[in-house]
């Protein structure tokens, strides 16, 4: 979904895995100071994207937590994600922004935190 862990990329030094890889790939500096005060839940995503997306907020300055009652963002990749549906319907649901996961890439792109206007998911988009 984001890197090819890797991908061909060798350092004289041995990576320490997966975080090695995507900070060798950042133009930017990070973690995004504007990321420290969102919490981040993704949805939609394989396990191994999953895995990828979280080490990649993590290193962007957000927190990752699955937790509906703290997140204040909702990233989903597949829009059929049940977690949309309950994001929805509970009390805070106009609170949190729900979002495509191509934010995040605009984010890396611009090297700071996008407005998420332009990324919000609509109902009309399932």
């Amino acid at each position: 979904f984001f890197f090819q862990a890797e991908d061909g990329i060798r350092d004289a030094q041995e990576s320490r895995g997966l975080g090695d890889v995507y900070k060798r790939q950042f133009p930017q500096k990070i973690p995004f100071k504007d990321f420290s005060d969102i919490i981040i839940y993704p949805a939609g995503f394989s396990p191994i994207e999953k895995a990828q997306v979280v080490t990649l907020l993590e290193l962007l300055g957000a927190r990752v937590q699955f937790d509906i009652d703290t997140m204040t963002h909702l990233v989903i990749k597949d829009p059929e994600t049940k977690k949309l549906t309950k994001v929805r319907q509970c009390p805070r649901g106009t609170d949190i922004f729900v979002l495509r996961a191509e934010w995040i890439h605009k984010c890396i792109f611009i090297g700071k935190r996008a407005s998420e206007e332009e990324f919000l998911f609509q109902d009309d988009q399932v």
